[in-house]
């Protein structure tokens, strides 16, 4: 009786395996490498955006800020760190700042950890604030309350917000 080499017969399976696995390998496609941008694109279509501000306001007023670890609105008041006395938005200046913190593309970057805000928007009804938005374009992100869902700006995002800035104060603000 023929009795089979059993390390033989092991090499020999195992050299099978790996041919019909390379053999399938090269049968499937290729992955596309994806650009930075184009990943974040692809996050950013997965993010759970909420309607901002999801309460009726009738003005947006923008304050610089210090840069000091904080948000434009603390415990319901403006904060200590609010540098001047705001600046009134339009409604044209108030829709193009809520579309764009409403657009999905604007998100899907990487934020730093800091936060050292620049600019705040508080969103009014009346006297009463109803919203708020706390951008610092150096840490990449904006703080909204209530939350959004995005908060990591991407390069178009990031590049939206500072046309914005530039258009609302005439240049950038520091």
């Amino acid at each position: 009786m023929y009795k089979p080499n059993t390390p033989m017969v092991v090499w020999m399976l195992l050299a099978c395996l790996l041919l019909c696995s390379c053999a399938e390998e090269a049968e499937k496609k290729p992955k596309k490498e994806l650009t930075v941008d184009e990943a974040y694109a692809e996050y950013a279509k997965e993010l759970d955006l909420k309607p901002f501000p999801r309460e009726e306001h009738d003005r947006v007023v923008a304050y610089k800020m210090s840069g000091k670890m904080t948000t434009v609105v603390h415990e319901g008041m403006l904060s200590s760190q609010v540098l001047d006395d705001g600046k009134e938005l339009t409604t044209d200046e108030a829709d193009r700042l809520v579309s764009l913190l409403n657009t999905r593309n604007t998100y899907g970057g990487m934020k730093l950890r800091c936060f050292e805000p620049h600019l705040g928007y508080v969103f009014y009804r009346g006297f009463n604030i109803v919203a708020h938005a706390t951008v610092c374009m150096e840490c990449n992100w904006v703080h909204t309350d209530p939350e959004l869902g995005g908060e990591a700006f991407s390069r178009i995002g990031r590049l939206a917000m500072k046309a914005f800035e530039a258009d609302l104060y005439g240049v950038e603000p520091q």
